[in-house]
């Protein structure tokens, strides 16, 4: 309990001390927001570098070239090929046309970050799907229906917008959670309804209609993800030199051996869609040197202003010694004083880092920092300083009680 109540009044001394507290305050909140934005940058590798740094897209040529019977035979073939090294799960994103001015698109709901131009970036409004109950709509789609008189009425789709799909006694609904930039699919800006839909929700509304889902399908694109060997960054699984180099490979197979046949496949682009070898492993060197920057300086800045703080309490040391208290207990209470300054100016400066960078970007959803950029920002700001700072206070604590009356 003496230890706890240690703790405790030294937390609420540090916050208390304005004096000293703000200004540190401030300074950790300046260490935080700088590490949270260099960790961030690796977030690219688990969201919009996704699949460009783990295997190749395919798009079709042009609207209907590929049938979903011949993205079926495709996507059986490439699971069953041998390519000297395993593929991840392969996505087919698929559409339907259910009549003349209403299209429907599906994407993997559990994987939103697998398609190059279907993920929570294109988001200008709204969210990106998290339920399948959910829909994105480009921006400026219409929805057009007749009134009882006869009238025709016109509104934009809004996020929150709700459609019903009925056949017979049967009825599914879905929700607009956000409206989309439609710049990477040509022809959504015209009079045409497009909603763009989970997979299960895809196939849910198939089978409402009555439709099969080959036959009556066709491919907009395929993601072709290979499965990762080696990871240089297991929390943000970055490839490993090998994984680029399957990668290559599979680019290769897949323009010599699978893309020119368009009798079996249906005609896609004549290139696969990854950047090259070269490019992959300098962006990963930047990433690596940016993160041992983030880890580095962070650590260096904290312990330097950890330093600081228990320098200037040297008259303070003298008289708790002076008072019979014990040298744990001393750096107990120093330790707290600045894990309290390190977590409070960390909360500020990771909130006002986020509000920052929501603003710039319209408060778009990928703006938004990711769950593990922030733990590992703390993990540097605040437990990683904590070894050092033991070290630094334990040199500080030889002050002799003598210092009382020298610095009086």
């Amino acid at each position: 309990m003496g230890f706890l109540r240690i703790i405790s009044r030294s937390s609420k001394f540090a916050v208390r001390v304005k004096k000293r507290f703000i200004p540190l305050l401030l300074i950790y909140a300046l260490i935080a927001g700088f590490v949270g934005a260099l960790v961030d940058n690796l977030d690219t590798y688990k969201t919009s570098d996704y699949l460009d740094q783990r295997g190749v897209y395919i798009e079709q040529a042009r609207d209907f070239s590929v049938t979903g019977t011949q993205g079926a035979s495709l996507l059986s073939d490439l699971n069953s090929a041998q390519l000297g090294f395993s593929l991840d799960k392969v996505q087919s994103f698929k559409y339907a046309v259910l009549d003349s001015q209403l299209r429907i698109y599906s994407f993997d709901l559990s994987r939103p970050w697998l398609h190059p131009s279907m993920n929570p970036d294109i988001v200008v409004s709204g969210s990106f799907p998290d339920k399948v109950d959910e829909a994105l709509v480009p921006r400026g789609d219409i929805q057009q229906r007749n009134s009882t008189n006869g009238v025709i009425i016109e509104s934009t789709i809004a996020v929150n917008s709700k459609f019903t799909f009925t056949s017979g006694a049967d009825a599914l609904t879905i929700t607009v959670s956000g409206i989309m930039d439609p710049s990477d699919y040509a022809g959504s800006e015209n009079d045409d309804l497009w909603f763009f839909v989970p997979d299960e929700t895809f196939n849910s509304i198939l089978d409402l209609y009555g439709m099969d889902a080959d036959a009556d399908t066709f491919v907009h694109s395929m993601a072709i993800p290979i499965a990762i060997e080696g990871s240089g960054i297991p929390l943000f699984d970055i490839p490993s030199n090998k994984d680029y180099e399957n990668v290559a490979s599979l680019e290769t197979s897949i323009q010599q051996d699978y893309l020119p046949n368009s009798a079996q496949y249906g005609e896609f682009n004549a290139n696969a869609q990854t950047s090259g070898l070269d490019v992959k492993e300098k962006n990963r060197a930047q990433a690596l040197t940016i993160l041992m920057l983030a880890v580095g300086g962070g650590a260096v800045f904290v312990l330097i202003f950890g330093g600081i703080i228990t320098r200037f309490r040297k008259r303070e040391i003298a008289i708790l010694k002076a008072m019979g208290y014990s040298r744990g207990t001393i750096q107990t209470s120093l330790i707290t004083e600045i894990f309290t300054d390190a977590l409070v100016g960390f909360l500020i400066g990771m909130g006002a880092i986020q509000i920052a960078l929501l603003y710039m970007s319209n408060f778009a959803q990928s703006a938004q920092f990711r769950l593990l950029s922030v733990w590992i920002s703390f993990l540097i700001v605040v437990l990683i300083s904590l070894p050092g700072t033991v070290l630094v206070t334990w040199r500080s604590l030889g002050v002799s009680p003598m210092t009382i009356f020298r610095d009086k």
